[in-house]
């Protein structure tokens, strides 16, 4: 695992040539996104468009979609991957970044992301059932991963989502229903296909519990352009956390000893 930030990339071989830094985020819908620098390196031809909405679900943009022949991971090969594409670099404080792969892209396999050690792992089998302490039921809303977490006696269900840089993003709306241990205060603008908005930031009185694990008073950040809560990297890097698909489960553990992420054989990893 490398980092974009605080986010985990991979170095990945695209139709043979690379590598190339690709961010693995699970809030993003499909299979993978290609920077537009990527499409004219390769002279990726369009098949097609696509459309793009950000966290308020209220405006989409229109885009290009190209088509990656074959995307390397490790041992692992992937075909014939529709990608949605626009500039991606639009940080000054990040390294280039050559495309995304999406939750969808791993449907077919456990996709461990070992913050703490570091790697990214792709495994077959499954993951035990639910037992409502590390592992828990995933819920699948248009492509991507949902879980079951509480604010005190609020319980919400939240995206879990390695593309967002931010550890835990809610709506204002479910703010105001919790009790507060601090004042709001402004940390900025956030930006998105509707536009800009206002961010603001705020301790949480009551304690984010995760299955068994409880993070007190937590510091979140919200708006009026949220619609949901939102679990992002800044609050996953202490996490080993393993997705199951086909079973609809997830496990969050804290990293104690190295992590067999399967319950049965073939692993290929990339680090």
């Amino acid at each position: 695992m490398l980092f974009y930030g605080t986010r985990p990339a991979v170095q990945v071989m695209v139709n043979g040539q690379g590598p190339f830094l690709f961010l693995v985020d699970t809030g993003a819908q499909g299979e993978a996104r290609a920077d537009s620098s990527l499409v004219e390196r390769l002279r990726l031809p369009s098949v097609g468009e696509d459309r793009s909405s950000d966290a308020s679900s209220r405006v989409s943009a229109s885009m290009n979609v190209v088509q990656l022949d074959e995307i390397a991971l490790g041992d692992v090969l992937f075909q014939n991957v529709r990608a949605p594409s626009r500039n991606y670099n639009t940080s000054d404080y990040l390294p280039h970044i050559d495309g995304i792969l999406g939750f969808d892209l791993f449907s077919k396999y456990l996709l461990t992301l070992d913050y703490p050690g570091k790697r990214v792992i792709l495994a077959t089998g499954s993951l035990p059932k639910p037992d409502q302490a590390e592992v828990l039921p995933l819920e699948m809303r248009d492509g991507n991963p949902y879980t079951e977490v509480s604010f005190g006696t609020l319980k919400l269900k939240a995206m879990i989502d390695s593309g967002n840089i931010r550890g835990i993003d809610m709506p204002a709306s479910a703010v105001r229903q919790l009790p507060l241990a601090s004042y709001p205060r402004s940390v900025g603008r956030g930006g998105s296909v509707s536009g800009s908005f206002d961010l603001r930031e705020v301790q949480l009185r009551d304690p984010l519990r995760i299955g068994r694990h409880t993070i007190p008073q937590p510091t979140v950040t919200f708006t009026n352009a949220y619609e949901e809560v939102n679990l992002g990297s800044s609050l996953l890097r202490s996490f080993v956390v393993t997705f199951d698909q086909a079973h609809g489960r997830v496990r969050l553990a804290r990293p104690r000893s190295p992590v067999s992420p399967a319950t049965s054989s073939t692993t290929s990893r990339s680090e």
